[in-house]
Parts: C-alpha cells; sequence; structure tokens
C-alpha cells in the first residue's frame, strides 16, 4: 500500500546574497554490503526549482522503505548547501513469532520441554533466542547504519531522531524487549509488571524470585519493533525438585499384609500393592518388574501412565469400587490422583510374563522393583525383596499355666493362662500366633474360620473364664508367608469354686488291731486289722 509524505523545512538563510531557490530528491536506500546506501541512477522524486518561499513539500505514493530526502539550497550567487533527512516508511509493520523457537527457563529440564524447574535456585535465567522477529525490517536492512553522501557536510545530515544514519540496536527486527512474570501457589503470591531488559541484543533476562514446590510461574515477553508495534508470548514453568513417594509396597493375601515372603511358587497367584504419589506434581508415570539375580529371568517390564481427573470428588467416585476404597489427593494444577496401586490376583498377565516363566524356584529371593516419575520427571525407586516359602511353620507344645510354673489342670480362679514353645519356620520365621479358649480342642478348619480366635506376637495369653468347668487353648503359629501350623491343644485345666474334703480313703498295706467302734448316729462298727470296716447288726453281747 501507497501513501504520500509530507517533509518541511525553515530558517534557511543568506547574509550576503540571498537564497535563490530550493532544489530536493528523494532515493530508496537499499543494502550495501553492512550498511544502507542509495540506488545508483534511481530517483523516486525531484524538483530543482522551488520558491524561496516555499518550506513544504508531499512526496506522493511512497511504498514501505527506507528514504534519503536530499534538501538543497542555492543562493543567487550560485552557492548550495544540502541537507539529508532520513524516512522510514512501514504502514504494514508486523512482528511475528517463530513456531520453531520458543521461550525458556533455562534452569528448567530439557526433558519436560522446559515446562519444570526442577533445582532450588532464586535466581532464573529466561531466554527467547530468535523466538521474536519483524520479517521485513530485518530482511531489507532497514534498520542498518546510513552511508554518507558525499554533497552533505556530517553537521547537516541526520544525526537525530529514531531513524538516523546511525545503525540501531536491534535482533531481527526488535528494538526493545520487556518482561513480566506472575508466580501462583494457586492464588497469586507475587508479581513484577513490564520491565525493560537489560539488552536487546541477550534476549535474556535474569528474574529473582522467591516460589515453592507446586508454584506456577507465568512468563509474558513483550517485543517491540522501531514503531512501537509489539508482540507478547507467554510461558508458564512449574517448580518441584522433590521425588515422588513410594509406601506400603507389599504382597498381600485377602485382608492380611505380607512383608516379604510368598507361600506360592507360581507368581501368577500373587497380588502386589503399594501407594505412590506426588502432591507437587503429580505422577506420570510408573514402572514395575519382577526378576532375581541367580537363575533366569521371571519378568517383562510394563509401563502404566497413571491417569487423572480435574475435581477431587470425581477421583474419589472412580476409585470407590477399590478393594481399600479411594484415596484420592490433589495437585495445585495438575488434577487428582488416586494413590493406590494394585497388581494382581493375575499379575502374569498384567506383567505380560513370558509364559513357563511365571514359576519362581525354592529357596530363590526374588525382587518387586517399582519406579515412580512425576510430572518433572524426577523418580523414586523402591524395591521389595520376596522369599519363597512353601513349607508350613513346625508345630510346638501348649501349656495350661503361667510360664516358669508347673503345668495346671485345676484352678479355683476363673484367669486362665496358658503359654507355648517350639513353633518355627526355618525359611521365613513366624510372624504372629492365632490362638483360641474353648470348652473343647479347635481342629484345622474350625480354627480357619472362627471369628473368636485372637491374634498375639507373644508366646502366652490370658482369658476369664465365664463359667465353671473345662477349658482348653488351641494355638496355631502363622509364617511370614501366611501359612499356618497344625493346630496344637493344651491338656485343658477345670475350673471349679468348691472347696475339696476327704471321704472314704483306703491305705494299702496299713495293719491295726480290730476295733469295735460307735459313729455318732449311734451305729456300731468293726474295724478289721486291714482298716476296712463292717457293720455289726447283731449286738448281743456287746455292751456300751
Amino acid at each position: 500500500m501507497k501513501e504520500d509524505i509530507k517533509f518541511k523545512w525553515s530558517r534557511w538563510t543568506d547574509d550576503l546574497s540571498g537564497i535563490d531557490h530550493f532544489e530536493y530528491e528523494v532515493y530508496e536506500l537499499v543494502i550495501n554490503g553492512s550498511q544502507l546506501d542509495h540506488i545508483i541512477g534511481t530517483v523516486v522524486d525531484r524538483n530543482k526549482n522551488m520558491s524561496v518561499t516555499t518550506s513544504e513539500k508531499i512526496i506522493k505514493e511512497l511504498k514501505p522503505g527506507v528514504y534519503s530526502i536530499i534538501l538543497t539550497s542555492v543562493d543567487k550567487a550560485g552557492n548550495n548547501r544540502a541537507a539529508r533527512c532520513l524516512v522510514l516508511y512501514d504502514n504494514t509493520s508486523v512482528i511475528d513469532v517463530k513456531h520453531t523457537k520458543q521461550i525458556k527457563v533455562n534452569e528448567a529440564s530439557a526433558t519436560t520441554n522446559y515446562t519444570w524447574v526442577s533445582v532450588d535456585a532464586s535466581e532464573i535465567s529466561v531466554t527467547w533466542k530468535d523466538r521474536f522477529l519483524n520479517e521485513r525490517h530485518e530482511k531489507q536492512g532497514w534498520l542498518r547504519g546510513v552511508k554518507t553522501f558525499i554533497n552533505v557536510q556530517e553537521e547537516y545530515d541526520d544525526l537525530y531522531g529514531h531513524r538516523n544514519v546511525s545503525y540501531i540496536r536491534n535482533i531481527n527486527g526488535i528494538v526493545r524487549f520487556e518482561i513480566k512474570y506472575e508466580i501462583f501457589g494457586p492464588q497469586l503470591m507475587s508479581n513484577q509488571s513490564f520491565t525493560q531488559t537489560t539488552d536487546v541484543m541477550t534476549q535474556t533476562e535474569y528474574l529473582n524470585i522467591s516460589w515453592e514446590d507446586g508454584n506456577r510461574l507465568d512468563i509474558t515477553v513483550r517485543a517491540f519493533d522501531i514503531f512501537d508495534e509489539y508482540k507478547d508470548d507467554k510461558i508458564s514453568v512449574y517448580k518441584d525438585v522433590s521425588f515422588p513417594v513410594i509406601q506400603h509396597l507389599r504382597l498381600t493375601k485377602g485382608d492380611r499384609v505380607n512383608i516379604s515372603v510368598h507361600n506360592l511358587k507360581d507368581f501368577s497367584k500373587m497380588t502386589l500393592e503399594w501407594e505412590a504419589f506426588d502432591y507437587d506434581s503429580g505422577l506420570d508415570q510408573m514402572e514395575w518388574r519382577i526378576y532375581n539375580n541367580y537363575s533366569r529371568l521371571e519378568e517383562n517390564s510394563t509401563t502404566m501412565a497413571q491417569g487423572k481427573v480435574e475435581i477431587l470428588n470425581d477421583c474419589t467416585k472412580q476409585n470407590d469400587s477399590e478393594p481399600r476404597g479411594p484415596s484420592c489427593y490433589c495437585t495445585m494444577f495438575h488434577g487428582c490422583f488416586q494413590k493406590h496401586f494394585k497388581i494382581g490376583p493375575n499379575i502374569v498377565t498384567d506383567l505380560r510374563i513370558t509364559s513357563w516363566k511365571e514359576f519362581g524356584l525354592f529357596d530363590y529371593d526374588y525382587y518387586i522393583q517399582v519406579t515412580a516419575t512425576n510430572k518433572a520427571f524426577l523418580k523414586t525407586e523402591k524395591k521389595l525383596q520376596i522369599t519363597l516359602d512353601l513349607s508350613r511353620p513346625h508345630e510346638g507344645y501348649v501349656h495350661d499355666g503361667i510360664k516358669g510354673d508347673h503345668e495346671v489342670n485345676f484352678q479355683q480362679g476363673a484367669q486362665l493362662n496358658a503359654h507355648w514353645e517350639r513353633f518355627y519356620d526355618l525359611e521365613s520365621g513366624i510372624d504372629f500366633y492365632q490362638y483360641v479358649f474353648s470348652d473343647k480342642c479347635f481342629n484345622e478348619t474350625e480354627m480357619a474360620v472362627s471369628s473368636e480366635k485372637q491374634i498375639t506376637y507373644n508366646t502366652s495369653a490370658t482369658c476369664n473364664a465365664s463359667s465353671e468347668g473345662t477349658f482348653f487353648i488351641s494355638v496355631t503359629a502363622v509364617n511370614k508367608a501366611a501359612e499356618s501350623s497344625n493346630v496344637v491343644c493344651s491338656d485343658g485345666v477345670t475350673v471349679s469354686t468348691v472347696i475339696p474334703f476327704i471321704k472314704d480313703f483306703v491305705i494299702e498295706g496299713a495293719k491295726a488291731r480290730n476295733q469295735i467302734l460307735k459313729d455318732y448316729n449311734g451305729i456300731w462298727w468293726l474295724l478289721d486289722s486291714n482298716l476296712i470296716r463292717h457293720r455289726i447288726t447283731d449286738l448281743s453281747g456287746i455292751s456300751a
């Protein structure tokens, strides 16, 4: 698009002969080496005889470009003096953003495409190398320095204004940058309004900021051309220098939590559970595998990206049917996640273990390795050792009474005491004991389904009898593979509150002389030499 341009002059004088007339020439400037220069032989506009009273002129239909206007004053003696004015005309100045370039925080991780900062630094550097461009100003060299013109003395050349003979500092046609930032956590915590950068040429600025893990930093860079036209570009980066957390990595069997031992050689029967989370950035993915260091590899690792939702209530509903219920948390800016992870019971399918490799070897140690990666690509690894224990614990002995005292068979008090010993498991050890006080001995089936059984980590137990009678304690030991020993029952103890007395006793081998005795009811008895009494019914010959 072409437009007209008006230029003016004033205060030209000649005290000796006076000014006769003015002349002007207009040249378009083009690149010549490292500078701009006149197009040789081409004049855009010219007038060689303007009245001395003329003080302005309109140049018709100029296209965008840089122009040199040479004004010459001629006196009546034929002497002349020339002055130059430079004009940069661009009515469609545009700043573009190169999509192959980016604004980036140099402290951010390249593996996250410079989205996450994983270093704890109070000063960060922001760069935007070649992100902004005024293509026409750059390609046409309109901001370069202008060569001198032979007919114009330096003092009459264009030394002032925005477009003068000097080179205009710029990078890709951009003459100024401003930068601002805002920190959210999640509300606005601090900010800096648009501030001019230190040096336009470096395309870099250093910011002193204070922010915490999980915060978001919004940075806006504004690029200006020589006409003060500008273009904004914005990025958001996040901070997380803390590693994700993995906890409660364990094997499970129903409601029973197993720490390090499994009772099945077939890995397909395993159930593996753990919790993993990162409150600042959330988790990006989980990885796990099963392996050992001594024999063939039983694992085939896999990767799972953890899904997320935006609202805590949605996460809770989504995981409400999980066996251990929802355990959701929310990050500031990256949605809500479920902490609890579970593989199984068909772990072979979940891990894509090669057929025939799902069977472990007895007495070998296996390892389950879990790796959590957060959004900042920081990794945490946790490993669980598994010992395969296929044997049941060996049963021991169970006694009624307090340990260290004699075995009790009869007691008057209601408090029952029992202790046991010599239960053992050479592979994984005894984890805990189960016991039941009852009026009978329990068998294995009854023990397994009983709701009365108690758990203890001690080797003794007490209970208060609810009535008189004979009571037994049934005990089983459970190893760390969750396998139970055979049930062992005590001999039993009788509880009675009746005071004992002696009646009709016989002393074997004792001898005595015959005696005639009368009891308190007036009955006569013969006590023979073996201390056996005989009732006397014929009382003749017996006198009191």
